[in-house]
């Protein structure tokens, strides 16, 4: 997908040594008419040797670990601390995710995506916001047949702006971010996987989604509204008869969530567009010789100078897993 927007435990045996006896024979010498010297040593002992250490081998996110030891992790990208056994063969038990009590009633409605989201929204006191987005992102991936595409739309978007509301009021800057990144990516997968012409607007977020057959024309506009457009050239779709969606969102409220690490502030709506381009044979986002346009209507109605103006452009790795 393309966005625009952008521990060691001790043996059961010691090592291997030689052990002398502690015997206080001496040593003695005989002599006979053949002149065979005769010499005695004392005894020792040969302990067995320990057996080899058992580990549970390192993966991504587990360490190394000592058989019969418990590591300990996160789950759910990092919001949720775990366990995991090794156990006395040396291979791994399943993961334990330590979640809260709501967080685990939410998961178990995962099958049922429209139920999950309600219980989400429903819940979203009892949630940190950190992990609402992960189960949001989850609930969404879960999802690919929609039998009522509006129905399960508004309920997300319902969802997204209980959640944008409550992060607002945080004050760790990084959370905020990270739940505005996660919200835009989740929403560009969820919009791609319709495959159909797809519009609608909640009272901070507009959608549209478009299910190009065969591009004909030089330009291609993924959303406008208000003011706020994006306009992408055909340049950009290297094959104009392969079929592709595009999805497009105007946000009307990301300026508490997605704020310039410049101490600039955000004055205007944040606008996205996503393709599902699978390979780069299908289409390119460098190197273009015609240009993105992408136009704002501003949030507020402070005269300003031009040259106080930028684009902002998000890196969304840094904030999300």
């Amino acid at each position: 997908m393309i966005s625009f927007f952008r521990s060691l435990t001790s043996s059961e045996y010691p090592s291997i040594f030689i052990q002398p006896s502690t015997s206080n024979t001496p040593t003695s010498s005989h002599y006979s008419s053949t002149s065979i010297l005769t010499i005695s040593f004392p005894s020792v002992y040969v302990l067995p040797p320990s057996p080899p250490f058992l580990y549970c081998t390192a993966d991504e996110q587990w360490p190394e670990t000592v058989a019969g030891y418990t590591a300990n992790g996160t789950c759910y990208r990092g919001t949720v601390n775990a366990t995991r056994y090794c156990n006395e063969t040396g291979e791994w038990n399943e993961t334990i995710c330590h979640t809260s009590e709501s967080f685990g009633a939410i998961m178990s409605l995962i099958s049922s995506p429209q139920e999950a989201l309600t219980s989400l929204s429903q819940q979203i006191n009892s949630i940190p916001m950190i992990q609402a987005v992960v189960l949001l992102d989850t609930i969404v991936m879960s999802n690919s047949n929609y039998t009522d595409v509006e129905e399960f739309t508004i309920t997300l978007l319902s969802a997204v702006e209980e959640i944008v509301n409550e992060t607002s009021t945080i004050s760790d800057e990084n959370v905020r971010q990270s739940v505005g990144s996660q919200i835009l990516l989740t929403l560009d997968s969820f919009a791609l996987s319709l495959d159909q012409n797809f519009t609608f607007k909640s009272d901070n977020i507009v959608l549209n989604a478009q299910r190009i057959l065969s591009l004909t024309g030089d330009r291609l506009t993924g959303i406008t509204f208000k003011g706020n457009e994006i306009v992408l050239p055909s340049e950009i779709f290297i094959e104009k008869n392969i079929p592709f969606t595009i999805a497009s969102f105007v946000y009307l409220n990301m300026s508490s969530l997605l704020v310039p690490s410049n101490e600039r502030e955000l004055i205007s709506p944040v606008v996205s567009t996503a393709l599902n381009c699978s390979t780069d044979s299908n289409c390119i986002t460098t190197n273009l010789t015609q240009l993105v346009n992408i136009s704002f209507s501003l949030s507020n109605q402070k005269i300003l100078k031009t040259n106080a103006l930028s684009c902002a452009f998000w890196n969304f790795t840094k904030y999300v897993q």
